[in-house]
């Protein structure tokens, strides 16, 4: 008949054993090794922002907003008909009536008149997304022919934006991995499971402008030259391993 504390004893060297014999058993001690993949894709962009907009002025607001309603109604009228831009493609972004005063000179001394209004600044903005760019140019040239005295800027970028970040961060994965396995056989230790992947310093299109201070300043040449470039989407993955000495 075995002793109680010989038995417990017994059992306790097995599980013993059994730990040490097991995969993870060689994994008691290991250190967290970390390394950070970096993605690019780069492709040429599919869709633009158009920002234009009417600038009116007259004596009172009323004549003012009549001027800018109608210019804005004839370049909303010809991006549908002649373009085939949709509603869901424009959206007003601005709109302001401003007073506008003459300010007299100051003179030492001398009392200074009060400044006087002399009418009405109306201002609509307009922001149109183009996703034929093909027809970026001849639209430019249009609209300013159109009303739009203000042509504030072109941005860029992709209708499909999350297939590109996603093969971005495919790519920075692909990087971490190379990464580790370098620096481990450099170093001299061996990579184990990953325990934590995290995203970082993702980095979508940088908006690319193109600006132009008045559109009446433009050349009556057409279309517009305009080109588009080529845009990246970056991402930053940092991914960690457990790791041995080997």
């Amino acid at each position: 008949m075995h002793h109680p504390i010989i038995t417990r004893l017994f059992a306790t060297i097995a599980v013993l054993i059994v730990l040490a014999a097991s995969p993870a058993g060689a994994w008691e001690k290991p250190f967290r090794f970390s390394v950070t993949g970096h993605g690019e894709v780069k492709a040429e962009p599919d869709i633009a922002w158009l920002t234009l907009g009417t600038q009116t002025r007259a004596k009172t607001a009323a004549e003012a907003l009549a001027a800018n309603t109608k210019a804005m109604r004839a370049v909303f009228d010809l991006l549908k008909s002649q373009f085939g831009v949709a509603d869901k493609d424009m959206a007003t972004s601005n709109f302001a009536i401003t007073p506008v005063y003459e300010h007299y000179p100051v003179y030492k001394n001398r009392p200074t008149p009060p400044p006087k209004l002399v009418g009405y600044d109306v201002s609509n903005t307009l922001t149109v997304r183009v996703r034929d760019l093909e027809k970026l140019g001849a639209i430019i040239d249009a609209v300013v022919r159109a009303g739009a005295n203000r042509i504030q800027g072109i941005s860029f970028g992709f209708a499909d934006h999350r297939k590109l970040l996603d093969e971005a961060r495919k790519k920075a994965v692909q990087d971490a991995k190379a990464r580790a396995k370098l620096y481990a056989e450099a170093v001299g230790f061996t990579l184990g499971p990953v325990v934590d992947v995290r995203e970082g310093g993702v980095r979508p299109v940088p908006v690319r402008r193109m600006k132009f201070a008045r559109a009446m300043a433009m050349e009556a040449a057409a279309p517009a030259p305009v080109a588009r470039g080529e845009q990246s989407v970056t991402v930053d993955v940092t991914i960690t391993w457990l790791a041995r000495s080997e």
